[in-house]
């Protein structure tokens, strides 16, 4: 409306204009007949349509932005749109390495492939340190694509170096995801190894109880250049929180988690989107229904960006990649049966909160059912 009134007001200061300029009732508007004459009308030629430009004259980077710094290394063309199923949407989590409400890296970036009608996800990992373009940016390191120009250049740099542009995304800082584990009181994890002088030496084999903190730093975790030990991990803790929340009836608390974090996090996901993916997130936590796929060495390789300070970024295997989001896609969109798990869990959801007995206070003490 604004632009509107704008509009509006410049045409009527034009028109205005245009009126001041005219002489006054006093002056003759017209000339004189001897003098009048009559002087051919000009001729009006259409101006050619620009020519499209051929795709093989078209720069590396093709119909995106041009970079605006000097790239480090040369710029590849884009990866090409990956065909997805009808009916499969894709998911962006990005984790922040900051508390809030600072920007920092993104330590954490998980692509969720799902196929709402048939209840199956691929979560895809993508290393934070992926070298990639950032169009209209530079050569640079995806985790830092959300600091240098928000979810618009996050959300580009996918879908330029992975060929998939995320329907919806999410960006939580780590004091967000210590929150929502605290929230939940707290998780189990199974740890397969140990990894010695990391998180105050809690990491240890078997099943660990995670707090927050806890939880934050064993998502961080990476040894060397392991990313895809450390994208697993995270993974784990992503489906855990979801076997929690779709557990004991927990579900009834989504709306309710959703106001608590919809004032911390950034999302493009709304309430109703939230209550109407409910039952999809139940049957999600059913293991058989959600595929785990990480890059590792046959997707990418280590190169030394610098020496002084020392720094590795992982530099892209494309038709590796190409495959690994083939199998993704394949694994989400096949129908598969649904496991007494789900069944157990649409029980404890419709009967939630689960009873339990405790004493009410009357002549005879007996054990009550309360909610």
């Amino acid at each position: 409306m604004k632009r509107l009134a704008r509009i509006i007001y410049l045409g009527v200061a034009l028109i205005f204009g245009a009126c001041a300029a005219l002489p006054s009732a006093a002056t003759p508007a017209l000339p004189s007949p001897a003098r009048f004459t009559l002087s051919p009308s000009p001729t009006f030629t259409s101006t050619p349509s620009p020519t499209p430009i051929p795709p093989e004259n078209l720069p590396v980077w093709s119909t995106y932005p041009a970079p605006r710094l000097t790239p480090a290394t040369p710029i590849p063309p884009p990866f090409g749109r990956v065909a997805l199923p009808e009916g499969m949407h894709t998911l962006l989590l990005v984790g922040q390495d900051q508390f809030s409400p600072y920007l920092g890296r993104s330590d954490a970036l998980l692509l969720v492939l799902y196929h709402p009608r048939l209840a199956k996800a691929s979560l895809v990992s993508i290393p934070p340190d992926l070298f990639g373009y950032l169009p209209g940016y530079t050569m640079q390191r995806l985790s830092s694509a959300y600091a240098a120009g928000g979810i618009r250049l996050l959300t580009g740099a996918v879908e330029y170096n992975l060929g998939i542009r995320p329907d919806d995304w999410l960006v939580a800082n780590m004091d967000d995801f210590i929150l929502l584990i605290d929230e939940l009181g707290g998780i189990t994890v199974p740890v397969m190894q140990a990894i010695p002088n990391a998180c105050g030496d809690f990491i240890y084999p078997g099943e660990v109880f995670m707090e927050g903190w806890l939880a934050a730093c064993y998502a961080r975790l990476r040894v060397g250049t392991d990313e895809a030990a450390r994208g697993l991990r995270q993974q784990q803790l992503l489906f855990i929180v979801l076997q929690r929340l779709a557990g004991g009836g927990n579900l009834i608390r989504l709306p309710e988690l959703y106001q608590l974090f919809n004032r911390r996090v950034r999302t493009s996901l709304t309430l109703e989107d939230v209550a109407t993916n409910t039952s999809l997130v139940l049957r999600l936590a059913d293991p058989k229904r959600v595929g785990f796929f990480q890059m590792g060495e046959n997707e990418t390789e280590v190169w030394q960006i610098s020496e002084q300070p020392p720094a590795t970024v992982f530099l892209p295997h494309r038709p590796a990649i190409q495959a690994l989001l083939e199998r993704a896609i394949d694994f989400a969109s096949k129908p598969a049966p649904f496991s007494d798990l789900v069944v157990t869990l649409e029980y404890e959801l419709t009967v939630s909160p689960t009873p339990t007995l405790s004493p009410t206070p009357t002549a005879t003490p007996t054990g009550t059912a309360t909610p």
